[in-house]
């Protein structure tokens, strides 16, 4: 995991505008969501560089992670940011309404990335995972074709980087992906007692 990019003025008005906007919606971060807010914020506003390619955020169900990146794109500026969920994301890149006849699925899948992804700075991911082989193909390619374009990937998972597709026949086919976010990525575990599902009203 490389080191945390330095605490600069950008990521202060940034990490102050993500916790403004977490209490607009009447929540009072904890003390790990606040550390979790710093490390992004820094490694947001410092976006992509060859050592530091994105954040990977996993931890269980309703500890805030998917508030957390919701108020990190809607604090960052328009157009600079990109929010989608992982599945509804390569659906629409393999839908048919985006085929020509005779096209290879390989090359529907690289021209909808280059629509989809076109002058973005960051990408975010929700539900971040791998439960079969053609998920590890898309994958790799993404996490692969975000490093080329200097794209600054931010994604939540439920799962630990290397429990993505944790079948011992296929692991092998995301082992560069688990490897690139072992690397690359800043990889934060948030893991807290309290499930906020279980507060709302």
């Amino acid at each position: 995991m490389p080191s945390l990019p330095p605490i600069t003025a950008p990521a202060r008005e940034l990490e102050a505008r993500i916790l403004r906007n977490i209490e607009d919606h009447e929540v009072s971060p904890d003390t790990q969501q606040k550390r979790l807010i710093s490390i992004l914020s820094s490694a947001a506003a410092s976006r992509f560089s060859d050592e530091h390619h994105g954040a990977y955020i996993y931890g269980p169900p309703g500890r805030g992670k998917t508030l957390i990146i919701n108020a990190l794109v809607a604090s960052s500026p328009r157009q600079t940011p990109a929010r989608f969920h992982f599945h509804e994301f390569f659906q629409n890149l393999n839908s048919p309404k985006n085929r020509v006849p005779g096209q290879r699925l390989g090359a529907i899948f690289s021209q909808g990335l280059e629509r989809e992804l076109k002058g973005l700075k960051i990408l975010v991911f929700d539900e971040f995972r791998c439960t079969e082989p053609g998920d590890a193909m898309l994958m790799v390619r993404l996490v692969k074709y975000c490093a080329e374009h200097s794209i600054f990937l931010v994604a939540t998972s439920n799962y630990e980087p290397d429990r993505l597709l944790d079948d011992d026949a296929f692991h092998h086919l995301v082992q560069p992906t688990i490897a690139s976010i072992r690397e690359n990525f800043t990889v934060f575990e948030l893991d807290g007692s309290v499930d906020y599902r279980t507060l709302a009203v």
